[in-house]
């Protein structure tokens, strides 16, 4: 039976960062995960308009106001 991988959208604005979160994760040789890369909160919006299904939401370092969790609550809106 064939698994789907764990599908982990990551909110950064460095795409290098996604990388090094793609290289930790392949070591878990238990789980696949595909990690896709929005290099802000609006752009993370537009992608979940189109993909709804992801199975966890990351945010890294950037920080400007309450970004973070204004994106946040906005996704977890998002009818799926």
């Amino acid at each position: 039976m064939e698994t789907k991988p764990i599908r982990v959208l990551y909110v950064n604005e460095l795409e290098s960062d996604a990388d090094l979160i793609n290289s930790y994760l392949a070591k878990f040789e238990s789980a696949q995960f595909e990690v896709v890369w929005q290099q802000s909160g609006e752009k993370a919006l537009e992608y979940l308009a189109q993909q709804p299904l992801v199975d966890v939401n990351c945010y890294g370092r950037y920080s400007a106001g309450n970004e973070q969790y204004r994106i946040h609550t906005q996704i977890e809106g998002i009818e799926v």
